[in-house]
């Protein structure tokens, strides 16, 4: 069996964008639980993570037709430009992605939300990904709903 190498991460969080960021905020014990005030979520307030979309679309500003994809597209595309651009990646046919997610693009299910339904299935993030960094091979979606 062909060995494999991880040796670049991203993280993206409440906390932060970027593994150095967060991994030093949780160093400071800073927490990325704030109150949640919005109805959309639930009718009563309560603590919770969510990332910022305002600041998300600020942090994916440099990614080309940024308006096509949804939050979790945008989230994936970030996360991949960063462990690429500081791994030096070269991608050829050598390179594949595994995307593993419990939840997928759930949020494209909301009524006001401006993306058709299909885009929720898993199958459309992946496609969105190959495509965006020209990768060769499929990527492999790992999930489990539970």
């Amino acid at each position: 069996m062909p060995k494999a190498y991880i040796s670049h991460n991203s993280i993206i969080s409440a906390l932060g964008f970027g593994s150095e960021s967060v991994v030093k905020k949780v160093k400071q014990e800073v927490s990325g639980i704030d109150l949640i005030n919005d109805i959309k979520w639930f009718h009563k307030s309560f603590y919770g993570s969510v990332i910022n979309e305002k600041t998300l679309n600020a942090e994916a500003s440099h990614l080309t037709n940024i308006e096509d994809y949804t939050k979790l597209e945008k989230l994936m595309l970030l996360s991949l430009s960063d462990v690429i651009r500081k791994s030096h990646l070269k991608l050829n046919e050598n390179v594949g992605i595994i995307i593993s997610t419990t939840k997928g693009n759930i949020d494209v299910l909301e009524k006001d939300n401006k993306f058709p339904k299909s885009y929720a299935y898993l199958s459309r993030l992946s496609h969105v990904i190959k495509n965006y960094f020209e990768f060769s091979n499929e990527p492999i979606i790992v999930s489990y709903g539970g």
